[in-house]
Order: C-alpha cells, then structure tokens, then sequence
C-alpha cells in the first residue's frame, strides 16, 4: 500500500512537472558484427534456453565452421536444426 501511494505521488509530481513514467518494450540484444542468419537463429530459439545471445551466435559460428570444413551444405544442416527445435523434437 505504502509503494502505491508513493508511486501515484511520484507520477502526480512528474505529470505536474510535464513528465510521464511509462514502461517502454527495449529491443532484444543485437550482436552488431554477426550475418543475419545468425540474429534469425538468435531470434528464433531465445524463447526456448536460458543461453545468451553470445553463446547462441558462438554456436552458430561453431556449427558453420565444422559444416564448411567438412563440405556439407549448411542449406541442409541449419534448417533442420530450426525445424527441431521448433517442433520440440530436440535442442539447437
């Protein structure tokens, strides 16, 4: 009770002063020097781990490396892991 008084109070002195307090959505992080398959990868498993973004871009890295190196099409590879996951058949 003592927290929502003081919050109306506090809201009634800023609104007074011409400020307004409001809860705003921020953006979901963005790695600034990844490709966009990867900030798609990103976008699409963070609802289901724990697992920073960072680490969901190093695995990613990861991945294309060893797919690269071993001459397996990534068209293959990735798609199938995202069908997985999104499925709930298994992790990424």
């Amino acid at each position: 009770m003592l927290r929502s008084i003081f919050t109306r109070t506090a809201k009634y002195v800023l609104r007074r002063a011409g400020y307004e307090i409001r809860k705003i959505n921020l953006p979901v992080l963005v790695i600034p020097d990844q490709p966009p398959w990867v900030h798609e990868i990103i976008a699409r498993v963070q609802p289901y781990t724990f697992t920073s973004p960072e680490r969901i871009a190093s695995l990613c890295n990861a991945s294309h490396l060893c797919v690269m190196l071993s001459n397996i099409s990534s068209a293959v590879i990735f798609p199938a892991i995202l069908s997985n996951v999104e499925s709930g058949r298994g992790e990424a």
